[in-house]
């Protein structure tokens, strides 16, 4: 028998799967039976397929199931027509495959050109075999359109209806996914500075462009939601893309880290510098996912203030170091200074609707990543390399606290995604 433990375990990830999902069964629920009873209220002659359709077309939010609803009634309207056109040959006595032939070629095509209008080829061949048992054969492809339309307009109006689940709120949870792995990456930067393993660093790059990749579906699903075209969709994505390539260029300063350039006060204040870091990040993953305060990142200065004291005043052992050495240290608080500024850019934008961009902000800034994206090579902590240096677009100087610098926001964007 199992333990009062093991039975409690059980209850608790029982009770965490409702609360997470039963906004979603609810809506399923009644999207199915609903479809079904207008079906058979109209009197359709395989009201399933009104019933699949809702199934099908209720998504996570309200732009996925539009986008969803669109595919699936275009790729019908398609299927049906094409069938239609092609089954009177079946009464000329041709053989059943040259109709599944001609039909097939135009709607496989139509479906690889879009994932979603792969309903198209079902539908026509559907309509071609299925086409006897209707009199005359048209019927059987206008039943279709109107079963599928019917499970269409339903999945829509239950998205819109029922427990509404928008697209745009889910951005800013899908960016705190990458706030862990982000701060997990810095952290093995900056303590494991000249022992720095790609193995154990490329997971954690994985994880951070999973939750963007993710993050831009939910922008795109957005789009479709209405009142979309108000909302400046995607800022926190920007933000969140230039944060990673700061990371990525910390890592860059550490990877080939001299060995001479390790001593306590040094390694005391990156270790301190790392911990402020990982609260920032906790603190900017808990405000984009529920709100409150993103004051943790205000303690950035004082940390970084205590790095360049300890790489101005170095030991005796560390005096003579190579000039490419001594260059690399240099660039330890570059890199650091630019990470601090995009942070409290992103804690400001989190803060209120003053601190967003606007639409001809974001395009500058999109304009600027894409310059940085053409003149930088591929990472060197993922690859191996050692011969970059970071994007002459950031400064290292440190912007005041209750400013947010739009002109500095232009980054790395993607070049290092």
């Amino acid at each position: 028998m199992m333990s009062l433990a093991t039975l409690h375990t059980l209850a608790n990830a029982a009770l965490k799967l409702v609360r997470t999902h039963w906004r979603m069964v609810s809506r399923l629920l009644i999207g199915a039976f609903g479809a079904y009873s207008c079906a058979e209220f109209f009197g359709f002659a395989q009201s399933f397929w009104s019933v699949v359709t809702a199934l099908v077309v209720i998504q996570a939010n309200v732009g996925g199931t539009v986008t969803a609803g669109i595919d699936r009634l275009v790729g019908t309207v398609a299927g049906a027509l094409v069938g239609a056109v092609v089954t009177p040959i079946l009464a000329l006595d041709a053989p059943v495959w040259v109709a599944l032939l001609l039909a097939l070629v135009p709607l496989a095509f139509m479906a690889a050109t879009r994932p979603g209008y792969r309903i198209a080829p079902i539908t026509g061949v559907i309509v071609i075999l299925a086409g006897a048992d209707f009199h005359p054969f048209w019927l059987g492809a206008a039943y279709r359109v109107l079963e599928i339309s019917l499970g269409t307009v339903f999945g829509v109006l239950v998205s819109l209806l029922v427990f509404p689940s928008h697209a745009h709120r889910g951005i800013r949870r899908q960016c705190a996914r990458a706030m862990g792995p982000l701060a997990d990456l810095l952290d093995r930067f900056l303590t494991e500075r000249g022992r720095i393993s790609v193995d154990r660093i490329n997971p954690l790059h994985d994880k951070v462009r999973a939750a963007i990749a993710v993050a831009e579906k939910s922008v795109q699903d957005a789009r479709r939601e209405p009142g979309a075209r108000h909302m400046d969709l995607g800022v926190e994505i920007r933000a969140l893309r230039r944060i990673h390539s700061d990371v990525i260029f910390v890592g860059r300063a550490t990877y080939d880290w001299p060995p001479e350039a390790r001593w306590p006060a040094l390694d005391h204040a990156i270790e301190e510098l790392s911990d402020v870091f990982h609260r920032s990040f906790d603190a900017l993953g808990h405000a984009l996912t529920h709100g409150g305060s993103t004051a943790a990142v205000r303690n950035l200065d004082l940390a970084i203030g205590k790095v360049i004291e300890a790489l101005s005043a170095p030991p005796e052992q560390a005096a003579d170091l190579p000039v490419g050495a001594q260059q690399k240290l240099g660039v330890l608080p570059f890199t650091i200074q630019t990470l601090r500024r995009d942070i409290v850019d992103f804690a400001d934008l989190l803060a209120g609707p003053s601190a967003t961009d606007d639409d001809n902000e974001g395009g500058d800034a999109d304009k600027r990543n894409e310059k940085a994206t053409e003149t930088q090579t591929a990472t060197p902590v993922e690859s191996g390399k050692t011969d970059a240096s970071p994007d002459e677009n950031h400064t290292a100087s440190i912007t005041p606290r209750n400013k947010v610098n739009r002109d500095s926001t232009g980054g790395t964007g993607d070049a290092a995604l």
